[in-house]
Protein backbone atom coordinates (compact mmCIF):
# COMPACT_ATOMS: atom_id res chain seq x y z
CA UNK A 1 0.00 0.00 0.00
CA UNK A 2 1.61 3.12 -0.62
CA UNK A 3 1.14 6.21 1.68
CA UNK A 4 0.67 9.57 0.16
CA UNK A 5 -1.30 12.56 1.75
CA UNK A 6 -4.27 13.33 0.83
CA UNK A 7 -5.32 16.54 2.23
CA UNK A 8 -9.00 18.44 2.78
CA UNK A 9 -9.12 22.01 3.06
CA UNK A 10 -12.05 23.64 4.60
CA UNK A 11 -12.63 27.44 5.02
CA UNK A 12 -15.32 29.01 7.27
CA UNK A 13 -17.34 32.19 6.54
CA UNK A 14 -17.37 35.15 9.08
CA UNK A 15 -19.56 37.64 8.05
CA UNK A 16 -18.19 41.66 7.48
CA UNK A 17 -19.72 44.92 6.90
CA UNK A 18 -22.48 45.51 3.86
CA UNK A 19 -23.42 41.98 4.08
CA UNK A 20 -20.71 40.64 1.83
CA UNK A 21 -19.17 37.36 2.89
CA UNK A 22 -15.36 36.83 2.77
CA UNK A 23 -13.65 33.51 3.32
CA UNK A 24 -10.79 34.75 6.00
CA UNK A 25 -10.70 32.11 8.76
CA UNK A 26 -10.06 29.85 10.31
CA UNK A 27 -9.00 27.22 8.15
CA UNK A 28 -9.56 23.70 8.97
CA UNK A 29 -6.70 21.19 7.59
CA UNK A 30 -7.76 17.26 7.10
CA UNK A 31 -5.27 14.96 5.83
CA UNK A 32 -5.92 11.56 5.28
CA UNK A 33 -2.34 10.33 5.93
CA UNK A 34 -3.07 6.46 5.12
CA UNK A 35 -4.64 4.52 2.61
CA UNK A 36 -3.70 6.01 -0.88
CA UNK A 37 -6.84 7.81 -1.30
CA UNK A 38 -7.83 8.21 -4.96
CA UNK A 39 -8.48 12.05 -5.75
CA UNK A 40 -11.23 11.60 -8.43
CA UNK A 41 -13.30 9.47 -6.79
CA UNK A 42 -12.28 10.18 -3.03
CA UNK A 43 -12.36 6.90 -2.29
CA UNK A 44 -9.34 4.56 -0.88
CA UNK A 45 -8.76 0.96 -0.22
CA UNK A 46 -7.32 -0.81 2.77
CA UNK A 47 -6.78 -3.89 4.39
CA UNK A 48 -8.29 -5.32 7.59
CA UNK A 49 -4.92 -5.70 8.81
CA UNK A 50 -3.32 -2.01 8.42
CA UNK A 51 -5.02 1.28 9.85
CA UNK A 52 -6.44 4.77 8.51
CA UNK A 53 -4.66 7.62 10.27
CA UNK A 54 -5.81 11.00 9.56
CA UNK A 55 -4.74 14.46 10.78
CA UNK A 56 -6.66 17.59 11.58
CA UNK A 57 -5.55 20.85 12.73
CA UNK A 58 -6.80 24.35 12.45
CA UNK A 59 -5.30 27.34 11.30
CA UNK A 60 -6.23 30.79 11.75
CA UNK A 61 -8.62 30.61 14.96
CA UNK A 62 -10.92 28.23 16.53
CA UNK A 63 -13.86 26.91 15.40
CA UNK A 64 -17.07 26.06 17.26
CA UNK A 65 -17.62 22.47 16.64
CA UNK A 66 -15.36 19.72 14.83
CA UNK A 67 -16.16 16.06 15.03
CA UNK A 68 -15.10 12.78 12.73
CA UNK A 69 -17.58 10.36 11.97
CA UNK A 70 -17.85 7.36 10.25
CA UNK A 71 -20.78 5.57 9.34
CA UNK A 72 -23.10 8.15 11.33
CA UNK A 73 -20.89 7.32 14.39
CA UNK A 74 -18.66 9.90 15.95
CA UNK A 75 -15.30 8.85 17.03
CA UNK A 76 -13.73 12.03 17.91
CA UNK A 77 -14.41 15.79 18.55
CA UNK A 78 -11.20 17.44 18.42
CA UNK A 79 -8.53 18.54 16.35
CA UNK A 80 -5.67 15.80 16.41
CA UNK A 81 -3.92 12.75 15.17
CA UNK A 82 -5.62 9.45 15.31
CA UNK A 83 -6.22 6.32 13.85
CA UNK A 84 -9.17 3.74 13.03
CA UNK A 85 -9.03 -0.06 12.35
CA UNK A 86 -11.82 -2.38 10.94
CA UNK A 87 -11.24 -6.08 11.24
CA UNK A 88 -14.27 -6.46 9.18
CA UNK A 89 -14.99 -5.88 5.61
CA UNK A 90 -17.17 -3.03 4.14
CA UNK A 91 -17.44 0.17 2.83
CA UNK A 92 -17.26 2.86 5.17
CA UNK A 93 -18.33 6.79 4.82
CA UNK A 94 -16.00 8.77 6.79
CA UNK A 95 -17.00 12.35 7.43
CA UNK A 96 -14.96 15.34 9.11
CA UNK A 97 -17.19 18.12 9.11
CA UNK A 98 -16.63 21.40 11.42
CA UNK A 99 -18.77 24.82 12.12
CA UNK A 100 -18.79 28.00 13.51
CA UNK A 101 -21.60 30.88 14.25
CA UNK A 102 -21.71 31.57 10.47
CA UNK A 103 -20.96 28.57 8.39
CA UNK A 104 -20.50 24.44 8.50
CA UNK A 105 -18.74 22.47 6.27
CA UNK A 106 -17.20 19.06 5.98
CA UNK A 107 -15.08 16.73 4.03
CA UNK A 108 -16.00 12.97 2.83
CA UNK A 109 -14.03 9.80 1.48
CA UNK A 110 -16.06 6.64 1.21
CA UNK A 111 -13.30 3.83 2.54
CA UNK A 112 -13.18 0.12 1.43
CA UNK A 113 -12.18 -2.14 4.40
CA UNK A 114 -11.21 -5.18 2.12
CA UNK A 115 -9.15 -8.79 3.30
CA UNK A 116 -6.18 -8.44 1.02
CA UNK A 117 -4.66 -6.57 -1.60
CA UNK A 118 -1.38 -7.65 -3.47
CA UNK A 119 0.32 -3.78 -4.07
CA UNK A 120 3.97 -5.69 -4.14
CA UNK A 121 4.93 -2.58 -2.34
CA UNK A 122 5.20 -4.66 0.66
CA UNK A 123 8.15 -6.71 -1.19
CA UNK A 124 12.02 -5.65 -0.55
CA UNK A 125 13.26 -3.70 -3.63
CA UNK A 126 16.55 -1.66 -4.45
CA UNK A 127 14.84 1.48 -6.40
CA UNK A 128 15.36 0.41 -10.26
CA UNK A 129 15.61 -3.36 -9.33
CA UNK A 130 13.81 -6.58 -10.06
CA UNK A 131 13.21 -9.93 -8.40
CA UNK A 132 12.29 -12.84 -10.59
CA UNK A 133 13.84 -16.02 -8.44
CA UNK A 134 17.35 -15.51 -9.04
CA UNK A 135 19.35 -17.94 -6.73
CA UNK A 136 16.68 -20.51 -6.19
CA UNK A 137 16.89 -23.99 -7.95
CA UNK A 138 13.51 -25.08 -7.08
CA UNK A 139 10.32 -23.26 -7.68
CA UNK A 140 9.42 -21.37 -5.26
CA UNK A 141 5.83 -18.99 -4.05
CA UNK A 142 6.30 -14.83 -2.60
CA UNK A 143 3.81 -13.36 -0.85
CA UNK A 144 2.25 -9.70 -1.26
CA UNK A 145 -0.80 -8.45 1.22
CA UNK A 146 -1.14 -12.18 1.68
CA UNK A 147 -1.68 -13.68 -1.37
CA UNK A 148 0.96 -16.09 -3.05
CA UNK A 149 2.68 -16.36 -6.57
CA UNK A 150 4.28 -18.88 -8.13
CA UNK A 151 8.28 -18.23 -9.23
CA UNK A 152 9.94 -21.00 -11.45
CA UNK A 153 13.32 -19.43 -11.38
CA UNK A 154 16.06 -18.61 -14.19
CA UNK A 155 18.26 -21.11 -15.57
CA UNK A 156 21.38 -21.40 -17.73
CA UNK A 157 19.49 -21.67 -20.33
CA UNK A 158 15.66 -20.24 -19.61
CA UNK A 159 14.17 -17.66 -17.90
CA UNK A 160 11.76 -16.79 -15.48
CA UNK A 161 8.19 -18.28 -15.66
CA UNK A 162 5.30 -17.23 -13.75
CA UNK A 163 6.02 -14.47 -11.74
CA UNK A 164 8.55 -11.86 -10.31
CA UNK A 165 8.09 -8.28 -9.01
CA UNK A 166 10.06 -5.17 -10.29
CA UNK A 167 9.94 -1.25 -10.20
CA UNK A 168 11.70 -0.40 -13.22
CA UNK A 169 9.48 1.97 -15.39
CA UNK A 170 12.62 4.34 -16.79
CA UNK A 171 12.75 3.17 -20.53
CA UNK A 172 16.75 3.90 -20.50
CA UNK A 173 17.28 1.15 -18.05
CA UNK A 174 19.26 -2.01 -18.94
CA UNK A 175 16.51 -3.76 -17.72
CA UNK A 176 13.54 -2.21 -18.90
CA UNK A 177 12.44 -3.83 -21.95
CA UNK A 178 12.82 -7.33 -20.61
CA UNK A 179 11.25 -6.34 -16.52
CA UNK A 180 9.57 -3.35 -16.63
CA UNK A 181 6.16 -1.93 -17.10
CA UNK A 182 5.11 0.00 -20.43
CA UNK A 183 3.09 2.89 -18.75
CA UNK A 184 4.02 6.56 -20.13
CA UNK A 185 2.09 8.57 -17.35
CA UNK A 186 5.38 7.55 -15.35
CA UNK A 187 4.99 6.96 -11.30
CA UNK A 188 7.25 4.72 -9.53
CA UNK A 189 5.49 2.20 -7.36
CA UNK A 190 6.23 -1.66 -7.36
CA UNK A 191 4.36 -4.00 -9.38
CA UNK A 192 4.35 -7.79 -10.52
CA UNK A 193 5.62 -8.80 -13.84
CA UNK A 194 4.55 -12.59 -15.51
CA UNK A 195 5.86 -14.38 -18.04
CA UNK A 196 5.05 -17.61 -19.49
CA UNK A 197 7.26 -19.85 -21.36
CA UNK A 198 6.87 -21.11 -24.40
CA UNK A 199 4.72 -24.00 -24.34
CA UNK A 200 2.96 -23.15 -21.24
CA UNK A 201 -0.66 -22.98 -22.05
CA UNK A 202 -1.38 -20.27 -18.29
CA UNK A 203 -0.56 -19.44 -14.84
CA UNK A 204 -1.97 -19.32 -11.59
CA UNK A 205 -2.62 -18.16 -8.95
CA UNK A 206 -3.95 -20.47 -6.09
CA UNK A 207 -6.04 -19.46 -2.98
CA UNK A 208 -6.38 -20.22 0.50
CA UNK A 209 -10.37 -20.26 0.82
CA UNK A 210 -12.91 -18.90 -1.91
CA UNK A 211 -12.88 -15.23 -2.19
CA UNK A 212 -14.38 -12.75 -4.74
CA UNK A 213 -11.96 -11.11 -6.91
CA UNK A 214 -12.82 -7.84 -7.11
CA UNK A 215 -10.22 -6.21 -9.19
CA UNK A 216 -6.75 -5.95 -10.60
CA UNK A 217 -4.55 -3.68 -12.63
CA UNK A 218 -2.96 -4.24 -15.88
CA UNK A 219 -0.13 -3.53 -18.12
CA UNK A 220 1.81 -4.38 -21.20
CA UNK A 221 5.74 -5.67 -20.96
CA UNK A 222 7.79 -3.53 -23.24
CA UNK A 223 9.20 -6.75 -24.92
CA UNK A 224 5.72 -7.66 -26.07
CA UNK A 225 5.25 -4.22 -27.59
CA UNK A 226 8.34 -3.84 -29.03
CA UNK A 227 7.66 -7.17 -30.66
CA UNK A 228 3.97 -5.90 -32.15
CA UNK A 229 6.38 -2.76 -33.19
CA UNK A 230 8.66 -5.11 -35.36
CA UNK A 231 11.39 -3.60 -33.09
CA UNK A 232 13.20 -7.23 -32.20
CA UNK A 233 12.58 -8.64 -35.39
CA UNK A 234 10.72 -7.24 -38.74
CA UNK A 235 8.75 -10.09 -39.03
CA UNK A 236 7.29 -10.09 -35.84
CA UNK A 237 5.25 -7.06 -36.39
CA UNK A 238 2.31 -7.00 -35.87
CA UNK A 239 -0.24 -6.37 -39.30
CA UNK A 240 -3.58 -5.87 -39.78
CA UNK A 241 -6.09 -7.92 -37.66
CA UNK A 242 -3.37 -8.93 -35.28
CA UNK A 243 -4.20 -8.41 -31.40
CA UNK A 244 -2.75 -9.55 -27.76
CA UNK A 245 -5.35 -10.06 -25.49
CA UNK A 246 -5.08 -11.33 -21.97
CA UNK A 247 -7.72 -13.70 -20.66
CA UNK A 248 -8.21 -14.11 -17.35
CA UNK A 249 -10.92 -16.95 -15.65
CA UNK A 250 -11.67 -18.01 -12.23
CA UNK A 251 -10.33 -21.58 -10.64
CA UNK A 252 -13.37 -23.06 -8.79
CA UNK A 253 -13.03 -25.70 -6.04
CA UNK A 254 -12.84 -28.82 -8.24
CA UNK A 255 -10.01 -27.09 -10.16
CA UNK A 256 -11.77 -25.80 -13.00
CA UNK A 257 -12.37 -23.18 -14.64
CA UNK A 258 -15.65 -20.41 -14.82
CA UNK A 259 -17.36 -20.14 -17.74
CA UNK A 260 -17.27 -16.49 -17.07
CA UNK A 261 -14.12 -15.09 -18.28
CA UNK A 262 -12.41 -11.55 -18.55
CA UNK A 263 -10.55 -10.20 -20.85
CA UNK A 264 -8.38 -6.95 -22.15
CA UNK A 265 -6.91 -6.07 -25.95
CA UNK A 266 -3.77 -5.04 -24.67
CA UNK A 267 -2.33 -4.26 -28.24
CA UNK A 268 -4.54 -4.50 -31.07
CA UNK A 269 -3.33 -3.53 -34.93
CA UNK A 270 -6.14 -1.83 -36.20
CA UNK A 271 -6.89 -0.77 -39.92
CA UNK A 272 -4.58 2.29 -39.72
CA UNK A 273 -2.14 1.73 -37.04
CA UNK A 274 -1.11 0.03 -33.91
CA UNK A 275 -2.73 0.72 -30.77
CA UNK A 276 -1.08 -0.09 -27.50
CA UNK A 277 -1.97 0.54 -23.86
CA UNK A 278 0.22 2.76 -21.96
CA UNK A 279 -1.36 2.75 -18.38
CA UNK A 280 -2.31 0.63 -15.65
CA UNK A 281 -5.63 -0.60 -17.01
CA UNK A 282 -8.28 -1.69 -13.92
CA UNK A 283 -9.95 -4.41 -14.74
CA UNK A 284 -12.88 -5.14 -13.21
CA UNK A 285 -12.87 -8.88 -11.99
CA UNK A 286 -16.33 -9.58 -9.84
CA UNK A 287 -17.99 -11.30 -12.76
CA UNK A 288 -16.11 -14.11 -12.12
CA UNK A 289 -17.63 -14.94 -8.89
CA UNK A 290 -16.50 -16.92 -5.83
CA UNK A 291 -13.30 -18.73 -6.58
CA UNK A 292 -10.00 -20.59 -5.17
CA UNK A 293 -8.01 -19.26 -7.42
CA UNK A 294 -7.09 -17.07 -11.08
CA UNK A 295 -6.03 -18.01 -14.28
CA UNK A 296 -4.23 -16.11 -16.83
CA UNK A 297 -3.84 -16.74 -20.35
CA UNK A 298 -2.77 -14.97 -23.78
CA UNK A 299 -5.16 -15.23 -26.86
CA UNK A 300 -3.28 -13.99 -29.56
CA UNK A 301 -2.93 -13.97 -33.44
CA UNK A 302 1.28 -13.77 -32.93
CA UNK A 303 1.48 -17.42 -33.93
CA UNK A 304 4.22 -19.34 -36.03
CA UNK A 305 2.27 -20.77 -39.32
CA UNK A 306 2.40 -24.63 -39.28
CA UNK A 307 3.25 -25.14 -35.29
CA UNK A 308 0.50 -22.72 -34.03
CA UNK A 309 3.12 -21.74 -31.33
CA UNK A 310 3.51 -17.92 -30.57
CA UNK A 311 6.78 -16.51 -31.21
CA UNK A 312 5.98 -13.46 -29.09
CA UNK A 313 6.67 -13.53 -25.55
CA UNK A 314 4.03 -14.11 -22.92
CA UNK A 315 4.34 -11.27 -20.64
CA UNK A 316 2.39 -8.37 -18.84
CA UNK A 317 2.27 -6.54 -15.43
CA UNK A 318 0.21 -6.88 -12.98
CA UNK A 319 -1.01 -4.81 -9.79
CA UNK A 320 -3.39 -4.33 -6.79
CA UNK A 321 -4.94 -7.25 -6.65
CA UNK A 322 -7.87 -6.67 -4.69
CA UNK A 323 -9.91 -10.09 -2.93
CA UNK A 324 -12.45 -10.04 -0.92
CA UNK A 325 -14.65 -12.68 0.97
CA UNK A 326 -18.23 -11.45 1.81
CA UNK A 327 -19.63 -9.06 -1.22
CA UNK A 328 -22.66 -8.76 0.48
CA UNK A 329 -20.78 -6.05 2.97
CA UNK A 330 -20.39 -3.42 -0.52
Amino acid sequence: MKFLKYIFVLSFLIAIGCGVDEITGPRLELTIVSPKVNPVTAQALITTQETIIYEARVRGGDTTTYEWRVDGEVIANGLKSDSVRYTEEGRHVARFSASNENYDSYAEIIINVINKIATFEDLALELNSFWIGKGNTDPTTFNSGGIDFPNVPPSDTTEYANFGYSNIIDSTNTNFVEYGAYILPQSQNQFGIARMDTLQEDIKISFDTLYTPLSISIANSPKVVRYARGDIAPDSAFTRGDYYDLVIKGINEDRSFTTDSVTLRLIDRGTISLIVINEWTAVDLSPLGKVRGLQFKINTTAKHQGTNIEYIDKRFCIDDLVLIENSENF
